[in-house]
């Protein structure tokens, strides 16, 4: 399956982040893609992402480029991190079957209990990123095999996502938060400090025409934390990533998932993103969302997770096609409310996309 029809134009993404009108097609974007669907539309297995000493890919990263290019993105998305030393305890995760039609056997959840570090002795031993040592090495070799026309998007962030899911837990950060609001300021602090030195290194590069920061801190009804625990613990950091990026002149684009009604003003005002993604019809449908704050930021995707993951492809067609009439031409980009997740039936994740390049804009 292949969907390209035109040669890549980042410009035209560009645009969207920026929240300038464009026209002529409407450009795509996601978070990612599950390694099923990759390897179903391209026919090929990819082995785990991998440099090796001298900075040679294995051929992951190439079936990555071939896959972004083949389903007519703009760009490729690479994590951007800093270098950390082995972990060997963290929060164990919960497993069940995988049910999906393309399935990988077996899913795995954070468990939100007890992890490495609930102290300050442990804080002390754990092995932080160090934001002197920004791994850019998968980003260098993706950049040399990039089509004419495709950027690099780095992904990079999961300040509070990684404090709920592998270092505290947020059971024992519920408690924290009151009886050691320091801790929980130094962990923010540490991993806040790798993630704005990961995203201004990346902005750097020329091959790098976004970067796209993840962190999920909400739930259906509301924040996970409140409002408060947020604005002082975890969105002054999104700032600084955010700061980072903008020195180069690069769009930055949040990833969360979640009603963020609360903190939207936030994001916007507060840490300036230029773009937001994860929208879900149960509680922020994509046009409520736009109609919200489409004029004073970009907002992509939206083509809600169960409508795409169940639905006929006719009625995916039809819904996508009103989004589309609704949000396009200006600070929009069509895909998925989260991830093209391994639950998607093919056939709704190829119709999603022919609507999108079939929908020209004036």
């Amino acid at each position: 399956m292949s969907i390209t029809s035109a040669a890549p134009c980042f410009e035209q993404l560009r645009k969207a982040l920026f929240n300038e009108r464009y026209s002529g097609w409407v450009p795509l974007y996601e978070w990612s893609a599950d390694r099923e669907i990759m390897e179903a539309i391209l026919g090929h297995p990819m082995p785990p992402p991998s440099l090796d000493a001298s900075g040679r890919g294995d051929n992951y990263y190439d079936l990555l480029v071939s896959f972004y290019y083949q389903m007519g993105y703009d760009y490729v998305p690479v994590p951007v991190n800093c270098y950390q030393e082995p972990i060997e305890t963290g929060i164990a995760w919960k497993t069940a079957a995988d049910t999906a039609q393309l399935s990988r056997g077996e899913r795995s959840w954070a468990s939100m209990t007890e992890g490495p570090v609930t102290s300050r002795e442990a804080y002390n031993r754990y092995p932080w990123p160090d934001p002197e040592r920004v791994q850019l090495g998968a980003l260098e070799f993706v950049a040399e095999r990039l089509p004419p026309g495709m950027k690099i998007i780095a992904t990079t962030g999961c300040i509070m996502e990684n404090v709920m899911e592998s270092i505290v837990g947020l059971v024992p950060l519920s408690t924290m938060l009151y009886e050691e609001p320091a801790l929980v300021r130094d962990i923010s602090t540490r991993l806040g400090e790798g993630a704005a030195a990961a995203a201004g290194a990346a902005a750097g590069r020329e091959a790098v025409g976004a970067v796209a920061c993840a962190d999920d801190m909400g739930h259906k009804s509301g924040t996970i934390l409140s409002p408060r625990h947020l604005r002082e613990f975890v969105l002054p950091w999104h700032r600084k990533m955010v700061e980072a990026a903008h020195a180069h002149g690069k769009p930055v684009i949040l990833h969360c998932c979640g009603k963020l009604d609360e903190i939207m003003d936030d994001i916007i005002d507060y840490c300036g993103y230029d773009a937001k993604h994860s929208f879900e019809d149960v509680h922020t449908p994509v046009i409520e969302a736009k109609e919200r704050w489409g004029d004073r930021i970009a907002i992509l995707g939206g083509i809600d997770m169960d409508v795409i993951a169940r639905r006929s492809e006719e009625y995916v067609r039809q819904y996508v096609r009103n989004i589309l009439e609704k949000c396009a031409g200006k600070g929009y980009a069509l895909g998925t409310g989260n991830t093209v997740a391994n639950y998607i039936p093919l056939e709704n994740y190829s119709a999603m996309l022919d609507e999108g390049r079939k929908f020209i804009v004036p």
